[in-house]
C-alpha cells in the first residue's frame, strides 16, 4: 500500500499507467465515492492540486489509464494511447475525470455493492513461504499459493452474486448455491460457478492467466461479469488460458494434478520452460533468481519437488541440468531477498 502523506499520489500512479496495490484501489474509492466525493473533484480543479508534490510535469499514458479504469468498469474503451505531459491544472483535470470514474465503476463490485458499507470488504493474503487455507462466508474453501491474496465481501451471502477477486493463485472449493453465482475476477477476465473446484493463476507480472478444472463447470468470460457477452465453459480436466497481449481464450485438456499438486507442498514440472520453472520457485521460496544467459530460459526441465528447502532444490537442479547455481548478493528494493544466479556450465 502507498505510504506517501500526499493524497495524490495513488491518483499519479493511475494516470501514468501504473497498476495500483488493492489497498490503494479501495482507498481510492472510499476516498471519493462519498459525500465529500464531489468537493474533492472541485478541489483538484484549484491551487489544492497544483501545491500537490507530484502534479508538476505529470506524463499522461492515456491508453494504459483507459486499460486501468476499464478492469474496473467496463471493457472495450479504446484511445490513441499517446503519451502528453500534462499543465498542473489539466492533470487536475485529468485527475477529476479518473476519480469521477472511479465512483462510477462501484470498485471491480460494480453497482450491486454501492451501498454497501466498504469497512465489510475483507482482504487475505497468504505468508511467504506458506500455503494458506481459508473459509469465505458462503463455505467456499479457498487454500492461497505464498504470497497470494483474495478480496471479498463479507456480506456475500446477501448479495444476488459473490464477487470475489484473485490476484496470485489459489485453489478453489465452491460452495454450491445455484441462486447465487459465484463470479471470480482474475484481471482482464473472469468465470462464474455455482459450485465447482478449480485452480486460477492471475499473477501481475505472467502474461498468461489459468484457470484449471478439477470437478463440476466453470464459464469464462472476457472483461467484467456485467458486460460479458460470450461465457466460454470449461469442463472438468481442461484448462482454459488468456493471453494478456493477444486477448482470446485457448482451451487445453491437461494433468489436474500438475497444477493442484501445490496445496500438498508439491511443485511439479514436466518438460516446462525454466523461464516458467525459475518463476515459480521465486514465487514459493521468495527469491529472486536472475540468469546470467537469456538462452537458459529457453531450455526446459522436469522434476517433481516435494517439501524440500532452497538449498535442496539448488542441488538438484544443479544435479539433473547443465546449470549451477550461486547465492549472490545485490542492492536495490529486493536486496532483502535471497538473490541466485543461474549460470550454464557450458
Amino acid at each position: 500500500m502507498n505510504q506517501n502523506n500526499d493524497p495524490f499520489i495513488p491518483l499519479q500512479n493511475l494516470l501514468q499507467g501504473k497498476e495500483l496495490e488493492p489497498d490503494d484501489i479501495r482507498n481510492l474509492f472510499k476516498q471519493y465515492n462519498s459525500a465529500d466525493g464531489q468537493a474533492e473533484v472541485s478541489d483538484l480543479l484549484d491551487q489544492k492540486w497544483e501545491k500537490s508534490s507530484v502534479a508538476p510535469s505529470l506524463e499522461i499514458d492515456s491508453k494504459k489509464i483507459q486499460t486501468n479504469i476499464a478492469r474496473m468498469t467496463k471493457p472495450g474503451r479504446k484511445d490513441s494511447g499517446i503519451i502528453k505531459t500534462l499543465s498542473p491544472w489539466l492533470a487536475g483535470a485529468a485527475a477529476a475525470v479518473i476519480i469521477t470514474l472511479l465512483i462510477s465503476a462501484g470498485f471491480f463490485f460494480d453497482i450491486r455493492l454501492k451501498n454497501t458499507d466498504f469497512a465489510y470488504l475483507q482482504e487475505v493474503t497468504a505468508p511467504q513461504g506458506k500455503i494458506k487455507r481459508l473459509e469465505l462466508p458462503d463455505g467456499t474453501l479457498v487454500w492461497l499459493n505464498p504470497g497470494s491474496s483474495v478480496t471479498f465481501s463479507e456480506n456475500m451471502t446477501k448479495d444476488e452474486i459473490r464477487d470475489v477477486r484473485l490476484w496470485g493463485q489459489a485453489y478453489f472449493k465452491v460452495a454450491k448455491n445455484p441462486g447465487k453465482p459465484f463470479i471470480l475476477q482474475l484481471g482482464d477476465i473472469g468465470l462464474r460457478v455455482t459450485g465447482t473446484s478449480f485452480n486460477a493463476s492471475n499473477y501481475k507480472d505472467d502474461t498468461i492467466i489459468e484457470v484449471v478444472l478439477e470437478e463440476g463447470q466453470v464459464k469464462l468470460f472476457e472483461g467484467m461479469h456485467e458486460n460479458a457477452t460470450q461465457f466460454i465453459p470449461l469442463n472438468p480436466g481442461q484448462m482454459g488460458t488468456y493471453n494478456k497481449g493477444r486477448k482470446g481464450f485457448n482451451i487445453t485438456s491437461v494433468d489436474i494434478n500438475q497444477y493442484t499438486s501445490w496445496m500438498d507442498g508439491v511443485l511439479i514440472f514436466r518438460d516446462e520452460l525454466m523461464s516458467n520453472v525459475f518463476r515459480k520457485l521465486e514465487r514459493w521460496y521468495d527469491v529472486k533468481i536472475v540468469v546470467d544467459d537469456p538462452k537458459i530460459n529457453n531450455y526446459t526441465y522436469t522434476a517433481t519437488i516435494k517439501n524440500e528447502s532452497l538449498g535442496q532444490i539448488l542441488q538438484l537442479l544443479e544435479f539433473t541440468s547443465q546449470l549451477s547455481c550461486e547465492q549472490i548478493t545485490t542492492t536495490g528494493p529486493q536486496a532483502h531477498k535471497p538473490t541466485i544466479l543461474i549460470k550454464s556450465k557450458n
